[in-house]
């Protein structure tokens, strides 16, 4: 119930968007996040063994922070790193910037890993541009993120690849890109992975690039296992500037039961210049168990059916997560879209629509 990554924080900020929408006929609320983190990393007062610990609490602060970065409605988030550890109750905690790990026999604080990994992204700043990922499937993209911004004449670009297996990708800017104009920072854990992340002899190191030195190739970036990156790349000095309006558009039905039984939401659309891009249907599914492989969610947009296997949740224990469909441009309408979903084993899971809301674009 406590694992909020991989799309389970999405899904939850969804309902609550069209809840309150559907509740009081207006969009959600600012939403402050005050304390976020992740549980397990023991002992919970310290002290932190080795950086291992560290690098692991970072990897769910890094996914939870990307999620955020993407939701318009929150307006500010904090995780769970203290300045400092608390003088008079967890004197050598962990999760904190600077720590007294000699307590009590030195009360001298000292910085932790937790200095450099803010200093990794004191750099990442300026105006959203869109990112989007190309030829990777609905069943498999939970787990990577992606946020550009333009500062000047500079593309920077947040990666993090979440699975446990390296990843190859292809940067497209719509241009060749000059050598040596791509340089990245990496963040990520280097040499053996632990069987035991308490252990204090380990063969390996948590590596933060404080500055993008290293040069790249952008039509071949390799991403390690939960590695996270930050690349930039010089921009051509006369680069087209078109601003890029997205907008999400939520049905007003949510926490619906889903089985064989067609369960049918509207989502309106207010004007076809909304339409001139094409469009994502995000589904917020929930499922105790996850689903066995060959069960299919059927899924139909104005009389445009498709079908997604939901055999990627497999195993997992209290589902919670979005299913982003492509949607052609042509497949909406002004007013009233009926999106009609079904399972071909329904009974089976428990499954829960949470909502339903479709993501357009248009440029200005």
């Amino acid at each position: 119930n406590f694992v909020w990554d991989f799309g389970k924080i999405e899904s939850y900020l969804d309902l609550m968007f069209a809840h309150h929408q559907q509740t009081w006929g207006k969009s959600s609320l600012p939403i402050i996040i005050t304390e976020f983190g992740r549980q397990g990393i023991t002992p919970q007062k310290g002290p932190w063994f080795n950086e291992y610990s560290y690098y692991l609490y970072s990897t769910t602060i890094t996914r939870l922070w990307m999620a955020f970065m993407d939701r318009p409605e929150v307006e500010l988030t904090v995780p769970f790193i203290l300045p400092f550890s608390d003088p008079g109750y967890a004197q050598q905690r962990g999760q904190a910037i600077y720590t007294r790990p000699n307590y009590p026999e030195d009360s001298k604080l000292k910085p932790t890993r937790f200095l450099d990994f803010y200093r990794f992204y004191r750099d990442f700043e300026g105006i959203r541009v869109p990112a989007k990922w190309k030829g990777i499937q609905a069943n498999n993209e939970l787990g990577h993120f992606a946020l550009a911004t333009r500062q000047g004449n500079e593309l920077w670009i947040l990666l993090h690849n979440a699975p446990d297996r390296e990843m190859t990708l292809t940067l497209d800017l719509g241009y060749e890109v000059p050598s040596g104009d791509a340089k990245i920072a990496r963040m990520r854990w280097e040499g053996e992975t632990p069987e035991d992340y308490t252990a204090q002899d380990l063969d390996g190191t948590w590596r933060i690039d404080l500055t993008a030195q290293e040069e790249i190739d952008p039509e071949k970036v390799i991403l390690a296992p939960e590695e996270t990156a930050i690349i930039k790349i010089k921009l051509p000095a006369k680069a087209l500037e078109r601003k890029r309006i997205e907008e999400r558009f939520y049905a007003s039905e949510t926490i619906q039961p889903l089985s064989e039984k067609l369960v049918t939401y509207q989502v309106n659309l207010p004007s076809s210049n909304v339409l001139k891009e094409d469009a994502t249907l995000v589904i917020n599914v929930s499922a105790p168990e996850g689903f066995k492989k060959g069960t299919t969610l059927s899924v139909d947009v104005n009389g445009n059916a498709t079908e997604f296997d939901l055999g990627f949740a497999e195993g997992s224990m209290d589902l919670l997560a979005p299913i982003r469909l492509p949607l052609k441009a042509d497949t909406l309408k002004t007013g009233n879209n009926t999106v009609t979903l079904s399972l071909s084993q329904g009974k089976t899971w428990k499954a829960t629509i949470a909502s339903v809301r479709i993501d357009t674009a248009r440029i200005q």
